[in-house]
């Protein structure tokens, strides 16, 4: 019994020892990198460290630096000689062996779990940057292959063709090898996950001492003086550690779901296992139903990593859970999982994005404190990449997503100004801390972006839809390519034996997509003076239209078989935005504007295809009474009627920033020629309206 508590004792006090060690390179890591950055001399008397490979840090200078070393003037050559100095001292680290991250199973008493922060989120760094490193080669054409070298630090994961390069210790190493040893890794690496999501909802009082508590030397002068440094401070206070390694786990495991293709399914599943709660296992005859089982488990866990209503969260942190959750959703579509859960799964994933908009992000603080520290707060300005990510997996997921894309571009998006005081350009707008007149542009893009992919999908649905009815009336097993074909070209009888409600629900989905093209369009008539948002406008409104001219045939099979009125409204919601898209091109042509000149010339040609296919169309269906063209005077943004070639001249920025307020206002062009008429035409449906061309 002595003889094993001797044992024991000696185990926990190397445990320590280890523990302590990995504390000092967490902080060595940042002490390096603040070196490396800002003072390349003194980074090159500093001893080669044993930590992790991150390269990608560093991966964008070396490049760079070296191709200008040789080139530019003194001062340039200069600045490039201290990046490379940089790079070289950089060049010069050491990477963990693959088998050093065991050290993440280190077992820990209760009352120490903080001070696992800094070692786990050095190792669990490390883990993650290999797995990115591993997984990219894996993905890399065979072609394009490049084999591991052992220059660990003169390039980054993701730095163009060396993204294939990496440390030494992964030579030899393929993806599924690297993950069959981190797969008994993983429960410690959930471990971890828990307790820094743990440290961040309910954040520890103390400086870093706390998380030294109980690990030998940390009173040690040296020590202290380490953790002391302001580069240091950074990363070893309580809740900015737990941050890193929170990232690093997520991202982990979010990496190891996106590898459907590249790893067996049984590897697949131990990730799932590791991230859902214990249960008893199922018998070997229900194995389907209990993977199943685990995938919702484990859904209902991770949504639960969420610390938004700690105040402690940051914008990062709830993307990469965000990640995950689509990653997870991502693995049950692939898995052929009942629809209804998979709408269920996604319905949480847009109701989270939503909630993430709607997030000012500001720290609980008094007023007083935010004047005496007088550093700026979180602001949605400059974060177009995650308003990108947040939009995208709010309508993508919606359980309508026709139906969120008409509310955006009907409610929320016209809440912000066309005209805006600069003290006002963050002021939220619409109910979503996200939009206001700084984000504008970014909003209206990535709408525009989704409603085009929206169509697209609808178009395919459909014609789906089509092919999978015709199959079943002929009751033949045809090939799905040539079925689809061969009913979508036919001009005879429509389907009669499909699914009305189903097609009824697709018809309802298309004319909302038509009803928020218009509004969409119709949004630059607030914002005249953004050219960022008018060239959006004529890029994506182009495609959209080009969309529906590929949904022709499909529109023919749904009005010869009985949606004759749904398909004939859809043409005057559409013609609303030609007519609006047919303006911005003869106002980016007036104004001279770089953006909306490269767009005109093929976004005329995609309209007045568009008015002629609809007049085929209608002859075509035996229709031709109902529609009859005109053609279609040039006017700008404020319904002017202007010449077709001669123009005023005009300055304005191209920018698709906001512009000071005496330069919103836009010069109204006057016609020097009379009325001209335009390149263009337009298409009118007597039964619907009474309108004449313009």
């Amino acid at each position: 019994a002595a003889g094993t508590q001797a044992m024991g004792d000696t185990i926990s006090e190397t445990q320590n020892k280890l523990m302590m060690r990995l504390s000092q390179l967490r902080a060595l890591e940042e002490l390096y990198r603040h070196l490396v950055i800002s003072c390349p001399a003194a980074a090159q008397q500093v001893p080669d460290l044993a930590r992790p490979w991150f390269g990608a840090a560093y991966g964008s200078k070396v490049a760079p630096a070296q191709k200008a070393a040789g080139a530019g003037s003194n001062s340039s050559k200069a600045e490039a000689t201290e990046t490379a100095a940089a790079a070289a001292a950089t060049s010069r680290l050491r990477c963990l062996r693959v088998r050093a991250a065991h050290a993440l199973s280190t077992c820990q008493p209760p009352d120490m779990l903080l001070t696992s922060l800094l070692p786990a989120t050095h190792l669990a760094q490390d883990v993650h940057n290999k797995l990115k490193l591993l997984i990219s080669k894996a993905r890399r054409p065979a072609m394009l292959a490049v084999p591991l070298t052992a220059a660990a630090g003169s390039s980054g994961i993701g730095s163009g063709g060396c993204a294939a390069a990496g440390p030494p210790c992964l030579q030899g190493i393929h993806l599924q090898q690297y993950v069959e040893q981190l797969v008994p890794l993983l429960p410690a690496l959930q471990r971890h996950l828990t307790t820094a999501l743990s440290a961040i909802k309910d954040p520890p009082e103390g400086d870093y001492s706390v998380l030294l508590d109980g690990l030998p030397g940390a009173s040690n002068p040296s020590v202290t003086a380490l953790f002391g440094t302001p580069a240091a401070q950074r990363v070893v206070e309580a809740v900015s550690s737990a941050h890193a390694l929170a990232m690093a786990c997520l991202q982990t495991f979010t990496l190891l779901l996106s590898c459907g293709k590249e790893l067996p399914g049984p590897l697949i599943q131990a990730v799932l296992t590791s991230l859902a709660p214990q249960e008893q296992a199922a018998p070997a005859a229900h194995q389907q139903q209990q993977a199943q089982k685990v995938l919702v488990r484990t859904f209902t866990a991770c949504r639960h990593h969420s610390c938004l209503r700690s105040g402690c969260s940051n914008l990062q942190l709830e993307l990469a859970v965000l990640s995950l959750l689509k990653g997870i959703t991502a693995l049950a579509a692939s898995r052929g999982y009942a629809p209804e859960l998979q709408s269920r799964m996604g319905a949480k994933i847009s109701e989270q994005a939503d909630k993430l908009l709607q997030e000012s992000w500001q720290q609980q603080a008094s007023e007083e404190a935010e004047e005496e520290t007088s550093t700026p707060g979180f602001s949605w300005k400059g974060q177009s990449v995650a308003i990108a990510q947040l939009l995208s997996l709010l309508i993508s997921y919606a359980p309508d997503p026709s139906d969120k894309l008409l509310a955006l571009v009907k409610d929320v998006l016209p809440a912000v100004p066309g005209k805006v005081a600069a003290k006002q350009q963050l002021d939220p707008a619409g109910g979503c801390a996200a939009l206001c007149s700084a984000t504008f542009t970014t909003w209206y893009k990535v709408v525009f972006e989704e409603l085009c992919s929206c169509w697209s999908k609808l178009v395919k649905e459909g014609e789906a839809i089509i092919a999978a009815a015709a199959r079943e009336a002929d009751g033949s097993s045809s090939s799905k390519g040539k079925r689809r074909k061969q009913q979508l070209q036919t001009n005879s009888q429509g389907i009669p034996d499909w699914d009305e409600q189903q097609v009824g629900q697709l018809v309802g989905h298309a004319g909302r997509c038509c009803e928020a093209f218009a509004a969409i369009v119709t949004l630059t008539k607030q914002h005249t003076a953004r050219n960022g948002v008018l060239a959006a406008a004529v890029k994506h409104g182009t495609s959209y239209v080009d969309g529906m001219l590929k949904a022709i045939p499909l529109l023919k099979v749904l009005y010869e078989s009985g949606f004759h009125r749904e398909v004939v409204e859809l043409v005057p919601a559409v013609q609303k935005g030609t007519r609006l898209l047919q303006m911005i091109c003869t106002e980016g042509k007036a104004r001279g504007a770089g953006s909306l000149v490269s767009y005109g010339p093929a976004a005329k040609k995609t309209l007045e295809s568009f008015v002629f296919a609809m007049k085929a169309f209608c002859l075509e269906m035996g229709d031709g009474d109902s529609f009859w063209m005109g053609n279609l005077k040039h006017r700008d943004m404020a319904g002017n009627c202007v010449a077709s070639q001669m123009y005023p001249a005009a300055d304005h920025d191209d920018d698709e920033e906001e512009q000071d307020e005496e330069d919103t206002g836009m010069d109204e062009v006057k016609a020097t020629d009379g009325d001209a008429e335009a390149e263009g035409s337009a298409a009118y449906w007597t039964h619907t309206t009474g309108s004449q061309p313009a």
